[in-house]
């Protein structure tokens, strides 16, 4: 019988291959209900080498791997086994920033760095990365695009893996290639960049677009070792302006027409409760925020441009102005005791409370996200209150958050499910709500195109094609199913 742990100790070491019960236990908790089965391994590699030489190992011997990069609470499943003696592959120890160019704007990574580090190490060059709305403190950035989360500025994506570029990724049968532009050139980057290849077109190499296989894929298909990213000039001048609605149709129409005028360097919606969260400290105090706020809040942001940088921020603000009137609404920098400066500092900045904004209001919250239409998210929002309703969960208590995606043509919807950590009446509510809720709105066409646990089965199974293909990629990239196996199990 072969054992596995002295293997892995002599691949990685000693120091790298931990077998502690609380940090293997972590990986089965999930805050959105997605079952799986603890590890038996925590592994630590340092270089895309020894990813390789891991991948080859768990080949040879048909072991597992489940690929981790950020640290903290996983809230959603995506690295949650499900199938008995997996290894966790944590690349968070792998921290490099390879390049930093100011001109073309790409800064190449490995899995490891974080927002707050990547943004720190940016700084300097007069540079800044696209945002999610508050990230957790330990969320990986390379994690963060493989998983499309959205973010915060549409206008300025033109895929959904926007900033994401080029990739190392080591495959499930253990060949390691670049993709994108860093495939045309030798397989060290530094001798591409030597020779002005900066790695910055994402699609190749040939007609084949790689980056689309490992997006969303979990984990499934292989591990990025490294990527190169888009960034962005930090703004010389930035004003913030928020829009108070009480229905939930009229924040919707702000936003389809700001993006009609393709306006806004930020542009989301939340409800009260949600704009309470990310603002409260606790509790009472969330209470209070909610109480001065109407149903609805759109933000928008405007940001300069290097030439002409004020003017450009005076015609959107224009902009906005003028699509808030026409709808009957006001655009002001404050609202119930909130300015937007301060919210816009929030969203646009990594959460480093101990406590996640999603969390504070109770404890602990689950997430229920999808991608539709902007004008569809009201007749969603009203499912769900008929399913809040029925699983025993007032309505007013779950924040919204509406995000528009590729300059507004779809947009990224979720609801956050607040639940008291420790109380299984609490908690048996919330999980509920998640089972109940999902299959009812797919079933009205809301893609959940982040398929996690349960999800994945529901959304695959709805297309033969597209399970058959996913089945058929997941044959040539990891034939012998060691990467996460079964996480997408309607292949």
């Amino acid at each position: 019988m072969k054992d596995v742990q002295k293997l892995l100790t002599e691949l990685l070491g000693e120091e790298n291959v931990s077998v502690c019960p609380k940090c293997l236990q972590q990986y089965n908790d999930s805050r959105s209900f997605v079952e799986g089965i603890t590890p038996f391994y925590e592994v630590f590699p340092a270089s895309a080498e020894q990813v390789e030489a891991l991948v080859k190992l768990a080949n040879r011997e048909s072991i597992p791997l489940v690929p981790v990069s950020s640290t903290g609470k996983h809230r959603r499943g995506g690295t949650v086994p499900v199938v008995p003696e997996a290894v966790m592959v944590n690349l968070s120890r792998m921290k490099n920033i390879e390049s930093i160019n100011k001109m073309f704007r790409i800064a190449v990574i490995e899995p490891g760095i974080t927002y707050s580090e990547l943004k720190e190490a940016l700084k300097p060059y007069g540079l800044t990365i696209a945002m999610p709305l508050a990230p957790r403190a330990g969320k990986s950035v390379i994690a963060s695009l493989l998983e499309t989360e959205p973010r915060l500025d549409p206008n300025t994506q033109w895929a959904s893996t926007d900033p994401l570029r080029c990739l190392e990724v080591v495959w499930g049968d253990g060949n390691r290639m670049m993709t994108g532009e860093a495939a045309g050139g030798p397989p060290d980057m530094q001798a591409q960049r030597d020779n002005d290849n900066w790695q910055i077109i994402s699609t190749g190499p040939d007609m084949v677009d790689y980056i689309r296989f490992v997006s969303g894929a979990q984990g499934s298909l292989g591990t990025i070792t490294k990527a190169s990213v888009r960034c962005a000039e930090i703004p010389a001048v930035q004003r913030s302006y928020l829009v108070g609605a009480d229905k939930m149709e009229d924040a919707i129409e702000f936003m389809y027409a700001v993006e009609h005028l393709r306006f806004s360097d930020g542009l989301f919606v939340l409800n009260a409760m949600a704009l309470a969260c990310l603002m409260g400290k606790d509790a009472e105090e969330i209470e209070a925020i909610r109480a001065k706020l109407p149903a609805w809040i759109a933000v928008a942001v405007a940001q300069s441009r290097r030439f002409a940088p004020e003017m450009r921020v005076v015609a959107h603000e224009k902009g906005f102005k003028d699509c808030a009137e026409k709808l009957g609404l006001k655009l002001v920098t404050e609202l119930g005791g909130l300015t937007a400066e301060a919210v816009v500092e929030k969203a646009f900045s990594v959460w480093t409370e101990e406590t996640y904004w999603k969390d504070t209001y109770k404890g602990a919250s689950c997430d229920l996200f999808f991608n539709t239409t902007m004008e569809l998210t009201p007749k969603y929002t009203e499912m769900m209150k008929a399913q809040a309703a029925a699983a025993g969960i007032d309505f007013a208590d779950i924040g919204v958050y509406v995000q528009p995606l590729h300059q507004g043509i779809n947009c990224h919807c979720e609801y956050i499910i607040p639940y008291t950590e420790g109380c299984p009446k609490c908690t048996a509510k919330a999980e509920k709500l998640m089972k109940a809720a999902a299959p009812a709105l797919c079933h009205e066409d809301a893609f959940f195109y982040r398929p996690y646990g349960d999800w994945a089965k529901m959304q695959i199974s709805k297309n033969a094609m597209t399970a058959d293909t996913l089945g058929k990629i997941k044959k040539i990239f990891d034939g012998n199913n060691v990467m996460n196996p079964d996480k997408l199990n309607a292949y």
